[in-house]
């Protein structure tokens, strides 16, 4: 059981911390990364990894067992910051992790730990710098997904994609403003590319809001995972 925090920067930022069952996982490629502690240092070696339901994530292994008090995380110049479990313990032996929806290669990210060392329970502070691999493939596809919408039968607006080739879907996380949505697929019904498809509906639609949907799944072709962000601003 690795322990797992799930964290997706910028506007799709969300955070628990709970326990992630063990899976497959492919392209780890690991740094070491140097924290500098109050009471001593605190090293963290990481990898990107992805399991096999298609989800990528940070692994964090750390030096000696830690508490997580709060994260901060950077991408692209914006800062997230969010709390942790205090009382959890995260061990070298598991680690853990933390969920992205869309990293792509050479992506350059920076995280600000802060929380307790467990033997002792003294403060440390750790900074740890992290570039995504340039052969990692995860991530990124060549897939493209068109948004559009339509008026539904229940005074609701439906959203609309049309996926440039045929793909699977595993979940679609959505955004506008401070909302977010969920919406859970089979990762086994096939869209075909190049067609409309009804995604949902959704009530208190207004022209000129912007939406952001990120798709997570497979290309029927080849089997890759995808993830991919598709960006809509109502007429």
């Amino acid at each position: 059981m690795k322990k797992l925090i799930i964290l997706s920067l910028m506007f799709l930022f969300t955070f628990f911390i709970g326990c992630k069952e063990e899976s497959g996982v492919t392209n780890p490629n690991g740094i070491n990364s140097i924290g500098d502690g109050n009471s001593g240092s605190v090293t963290f070696q990481v990898s990107i990894q992805q399991d096999q339901q298609h989800g990528i994530y940070f692994h964090f292994k750390p030096s000696v067992d830690v508490k997580i008090a709060k994260i901060d995380g950077t991408i692209n110049g914006q800062t997230s910051s969010i709390d942790g479990d205090i009382n959890s313990v995260m061990t070298v032996a598991e680690g853990f992790s933390i969920s992205v929806y869309n990293a792509e290669a050479r992506d350059k990210w920076s995280f600000k730990i802060a929380g307790k060392i467990a033997s002792n329970n003294n403060d440390f502070v750790a900074s740890v710098d992290y570039t995504v691999p340039a052969d990692f493939t995860g991530g990124t596809s060549n897939v493209t997904i068109e948004i559009n919408s339509q008026p539904g039968n229940d005074g609701s607006v439906q959203f609309l994609f049309k996926p440039s080739v045929d793909i699977k879907i595993t979940k679609v996380n959505v955004e506008m403003g401070g909302a977010t949505d969920e919406l859970t697929g089979d990762n086994t019904t096939v869209y075909n590319g190049n067609n409309w498809h009804v995604l949902a509906g959704y009530t208190g639609v207004e022209s000129g809001q912007d939406w952001s949907f990120t798709f997570t799944g497979t290309i029927v072709s080849n089997n890759q995972s995808y993830s991919v962000t598709s960006k809509y601003k109502v007429p």
